[in-house]
């Protein structure tokens, strides 16, 4: 395996590659795809909650937390993808560290010359699943816990007085904190880059995966983290899209059109992810071990 200086690593050349691997071997989107799949069935299941067999399960929650006029037309569309995105944060935390794992993998096999397998992959990931989980509750304290201090710093220490002084609005502060905790967020992930590569590659633990991935994430910092970056910019465009804009567009055309929504955001998903997981193993395998 060729080693190549860090000063050779660029971005370009990284999804250059990355996009090439992507349409040579289409087999590495086959973990994804499948995450996706289940994803889109658990959202079939939440959008027959007025079905008699789902309505017992699915209604006394929504009208506790979100009222009665949520179970019915066209108002379930509307919460519709907010109870996904609930319902997607455990589907997410269960299954994408089996999934990262078998697309590094993919990825690897690929880089070496060899034919990616999807099937004779699950064993070998499996055991290591304890280990790429314990890394992905990590990581999602991290990012939860930077969010949670960003909403009580501004709820507790911003009073009015400061407001008035300096001219910002709580509202506007808020915002403004949120944005920041985004950027904090894109940071302790650039760090935590290449855990999943190096549990994968080198078989080592979690400790050792994170102290590995720090060192390499402080000598490629801006690469790493622009690898990081876009993908979750343009996932969180999608995002945006469904909580500021969805009830303005239902409005305008039709309630259905929550779903093209969601199926773009599906789309964009799987190829952000699958470019993401690809360009960090990549870089990996050019920078070689620490």
């Amino acid at each position: 395996m060729e080693e190549i200086k860090i000063k050779r690593i660029k971005v370009g050349l990284i999804w250059s590659e990355s996009f090439k691997m992507m349409v040579k071997q289409p087999r590495i989107f086959l973990p994804y795809f499948t995450l996706i799949l289940l994803e889109i069935l658990f959202l079939i299941f939440l959008f027959l909650n007025y079905l008699p067999i789902f309505s017992p399960l699915l209604s006394p929650p929504i009208k506790v937390f979100f009222g009665e006029s949520y179970l019915h037309y066209p108002s379930n569309l509307v919460i519709l993808p907010t109870i996904f995105d609930y319902v997607d944060l455990i589907l997410v935390l269960i299954f994408a560290p089996l999934i990262s794992g078998m697309t590094v993998r993919m990825v690897y096999q690929s880089a070496e010359g060899h034919k990616p397998e999807i099937f004779n992959n699950i064993l070998p990931v499996l055991k290591k699943y304890l280990i790429l989980l314990g890394l992905w509750i990590i990581v999602t304290i991290l990012v939860f816990t930077i969010f949670y201090l960003g909403k009580f710093l501004v709820s507790e220490f911003y009073t009015k007085e400061i407001s008035k002084t300096i001219h910002i609005p709580t509202w506007r502060m808020s915002r403004l904190m949120e944005y920041f905790c985004f950027f904090l967020t894109l940071v302790i992930e650039t760090f935590f880059a290449f855990c999943i590569p190096i549990v994968i590659i080198e078989n080592k633990k979690i400790l050792a995966s994170i102290k590995t991935s720090f060192k390499m994430s402080l000598s490629l910092f801006l690469v790493t983290f622009i690898l990081i970056c876009m993908p979750n910019i343009l996932n969180n465009i999608i995002v945006l899209i469904k909580q500021k804009v969805l009830t303005l567009l239902m409005d305008n055309f039709f309630p259905e059109i929550v779903f093209v929504i969601m199926g773009a955001g599906f789309l964009v998903y799987l190829i952000t992810q699958v470019l993401q997981i690809t360009s960090l193993t990549l870089v990996f395998l050019k920078k070689g071990s620490v």
